[in-house]
């Protein structure tokens, strides 16, 4: 496989010096044979792929030689797509390197992104002011596609790059003018309302809170005193200090303990 690669190398460093040096000389070459050597490079990147599947990045050098030889031969004739077919080509070769390996689903982010771009390209024309619409949407629409093959996370972004798709659309901005002042000031209110049931509901402090069990709050010395049923303050009556009693007679301190 290396010897492989290093042929490859070999050729196309050998192909440029050639045509650099007929350069120097004055001995130009046309657009055509340009964009040959350029496709012949791309196809050399490509083979190289081809003998090891496992090698996903020659895809990439190889679909952008491959767009820039294509490039070169279809601007002699149709120079407005020129633009179009140099940016899809990339972005199909990022496409492939996840196509190959479908670990690499970071390939999906500039491979749609230069699809896009290729989209807008190949659609501008004079007095349709849409590229700012369909650049969003269809970066929108790349995340989306993460979001379907298992990054959850990417929808987050699809979401608010469709949203300016819509801002950026000539007939919905100029809706969004008066509806976007509108949404703000409705969420300042619902905010408002809930910071304002919040301090009305919340709950007493721990420490104030009655224990389960207990009739009050208040220690004993604060209760008020009980009330008869006539409305009559109940004075409580002090309770006598119980003595111990002892089965003989009571001794008192003075008394001397009798000889038997």
């Amino acid at each position: 496989m290396r010897e492989d690669s290093r042929r490859i190398w070999g050729v196309v460093l050998v192909g440029l010096g050639v045509v650099f040096l007929l350069e120097n000389l004055g001995l130009g070459l046309g657009s055509g044979l340009w964009g040959a050597i350029f496709a012949g490079a791309g196809l050399a990147f490509l083979f190289l792929h081809w003998q090891d599947r496992t090698r996903w990045w020659p895809l990439i050098p190889g679909f952008a030689l491959l767009a820039l030889g294509v490039t070169v031969w279809v601007g002699a004739y149709w120079e407005n797509l020129t633009g179009a077919l140099f940016l899809g080509l990339i972005g199909l070769g990022f496409l492939a390197v996840y196509a190959v390996n479908r670990s690499n689903w970071w390939a999906i982010i500039p491979g749609g992104t230069m699809l896009t771009l290729a989209l807008v390209a190949g659609t501008d024309r004079p007095g349709q002011d849409v590229g700012g619409f369909l650049f969003f949407l269809g970066v929108a629409a790349t995340f989306g596609a993460l979001y379907l093959i298992g990054q959850r996370w990417a929808v987050w972004p699809a979401l608010g790059l469709l949203l300016l798709s819509a801002v950026t659309f000539e007939p919905f901005g100029r809706v969004f003018g008066f509806i976007w002042p509108l949404l703000l000031m409705a969420g300042g209110a619902w905010l408002l309302l809930r910071s304002r049931e919040r301090g009305e509901s919340s709950p007493l402090p721990t420490a104030l809170m009655p224990k389960e069990g207990s009739s009050s709050s208040l220690p004993s010395e604060a209760q008020p005193p009980a009330q008869g049923n006539s409305g009559e303050t109940v004075q409580e009556e002090p309770k006598e200090a119980s003595l111990p009693q002892d089965r003989g007679e009571t001794s008192l301190p003075g008394d001397k303990e009798k000889p038997r």
